[in-house]
């Protein structure tokens, strides 16, 4: 019987599948950034800080978003991957019975 070959993220997705937590702590950590760049937009124009004090913030918002998108976008593309795998297994138990 052939075994099921996983890589490192697949083997992390399978291993915390019940893990409700993460996925919890990530939707956190998102509003966090959010309200936090609000928070400080607000913050700098009561303080009438510069536009460049601004535009620093819009661009640590757009890189930590990005960064975000990232690790998102990889961890869609690691449960695709193990969603296959774990379909072609189940048809070859299928046909094997």
């Amino acid at each position: 019987m052939r075994e099921l070959r996983l890589d490192l993220l697949e083997a992390q997705i399978l291993a915390r599948c019940h893990d409700t937590a993460v996925t919890r702590r990530r939707t956190v950590i998102t509003i966090f950034t959010g309200c936090a760049v609000a928070v400080a937009f607000v913050l700098a124009a009561m303080l009438g800080v510069s536009a460049r004090t601004l535009a620093a913030i819009a661009a640590v918002y757009a890189l930590v978003t990005m960064i975000e998108r990232a690790f998102y976008g990889k961890a869609i593309l690691g449960y695709k991957s193990l969603i296959v795998k774990l379909t072609q297994r189940i048809g070859e138990l299928e046909q094997s019975a």
